[in-house]
């Protein structure tokens, strides 16, 4: 998907918006569609051709940028044990004034839907950075308490 400048995400929302194509899983940089068996071939020619359509609409110059870390920069420091930071009493705080806090919530970018933050982790700006940048790129933050994402949980102090 890179090469359109889009991203995965908003090539499969314009086959789902434009043609009711409904693609089984996008990324930033993918997406994966599931083919029965008794697919025919007149119909894999009609989603090539409703696919070259959507990217001809709305591929824009130049390429879309990876999302990617560097080995361990997403690395957490485990604070508190999981179950008690899950079962802890929280509050729900600003993203950015959860930095430096004890998370008490589990979020993963879906997909990939690896949890980048787990309860008991210390929330770092690294951190809050990927997940923001999955959420504009288009990724469901799954577990997160805040869909938008400007509120996190954290252990009161």
């Amino acid at each position: 998907m890179r090469a359109t400048g889009c991203t995965g995400y908003e090539v499969a929302a314009a086959l789902r918006e434009a043609f009711d194509i409904h693609v089984e899983l996008a990324t930033h940089a993918t997406m994966v569609l599931i083919l029965g068996l008794g697919q025919s071939p007149d119909d894999l020619d009609r989603f090539a051709h409703d696919f070259e359509a959507v990217v001809r609409r709305i591929s824009r110059p130049g390429a879309a940028v990876a999302l990617v870390r560097a080995p361990g920069a997403l690395e957490n420091e485990v604070v508190v044990p999981p179950r008690e930071a899950f079962l802890g009493v929280a509050d729900a705080v600003a993203v950015d004034d959860a930095v430096g806090r004890v998370s008490a919530e589990s979020i993963a970018g879906y997909p990939p839907g690896i949890p980048a933050l787990l309860p008991g982790e210390r929330i770092t700006t690294e951190l809050v950075a990927y997940l923001r940048e999955l959420k504009v790129s288009g990724a469901r933050l799954h577990g997160a308490s805040d869909p938008l994402f400007e509120t996190i949980c954290v252990l009161r102090s």
